[in-house]
């Protein structure tokens, strides 16, 4: 569902010129579905948070493989988000996730047997290369991914001769916003929360409220390094890629001095 600011638009969102003054703005450039539990902790901090989705995750059908996996790999909890009846061989075997949130989707789904939740991809590979992973080497991994990913734990498994089979269970578009959402944000945002390369590509939509003060709170260098290259000045990068550590780049008080 299309949402501009918070409340969500089918709530009644009130015009930037009744908000207070003093409100510290926040867009939370995320799906709703995921953008909505952060909104509303921002508020009860007293920010003004406000939700435009620039993407949209869009399933595929699968299915799973005959045989069961030595391991399973999962890039994301969108990974999890439509899955068919999950056999009974795949519960029990290793689950390797990139993020906690995935480990989270994974257990939802009924997996038991979490090893290990990476901050990010890199970080999964080097555990992965730590001493005692060659017990695991054994068989065929399934990878569980986006898409569009890139191919760090492929070039990983390949590197070590594991031999793997990746799923593509889902797919990221982009999405510009409508005049209507664009109507909702206030005329000068203040910060910006970004959580995707792909939506800092998508930024320029936003330009006539984006001014020189803004900041722009990024989740990874790397997706600072997607930005376009006037806006990377005002990056400001967390210091784990966790949505924890974002949220730390944020005032602790949400009135401008």
């Amino acid at each position: 569902m299309p949402v501009s600011a918070f409340p969500p638009a089918s709530a009644g969102a009130a015009p930037a010129k009744s908000r207070p003054a003093a409100a510290v703005s926040v867009l939370i450039i995320r799906p709703p579905t995921v953008a909505l539990p952060v909104a509303e902790r921002l508020r009860r901090r007293g920010f003004a948070p406000f939700i435009l989705p620039l993407s949209r995750i869009e399933t595929r059908p699968w299915q799973w493989p005959q045989s069961s996996c030595a391991a399973l790999l999962a890039g994301s909890a969108n990974a999890f988000l439509v899955m068919p009846p999950v056999p009974a061989a795949f519960m029990t075997v290793p689950v390797y996730c990139v993020g906690s949130k995935t480990a989270q989707a994974a257990r939802a789904k009924g997996f038991a047997n979490i090893a290990y939740s990476a901050e990010n991809a890199e970080d999964l590979c080097r555990f992965l290369q730590q001493a005692g992973r060659p017990a695991v080497k054994s068989g065929q991994w399934l990878y569980l991914a986006g898409q569009k990913h890139r191919p760090v734990i492929e070039d990983f498994l390949a590197a070590e001769h594991i031999a793997y089979h990746i799923i593509c269970t889902y797919d990221t578009i982009g999405q510009s916003p409508t005049k209507a959402e664009l109507a909702a944000l206030p005329p000068k945002l203040d910060y910006v929360l970004l959580y995707s390369a792909l939506n800092a590509a998508h930024l320029p939509v936003l330009k006539s409220h984006i001014a020189a003060e803004t900041k722009i709170l990024c989740l990874s260098p790397r997706i600072a390094a997607a930005l376009p290259p006037p806006c990377r000045q005002q990056a400001f990068i967390a210091q784990r890629p966790t949505e924890a550590a974002l949220l730390a780049l944020l005032p602790p008080a949400a009135r401008c001095a």
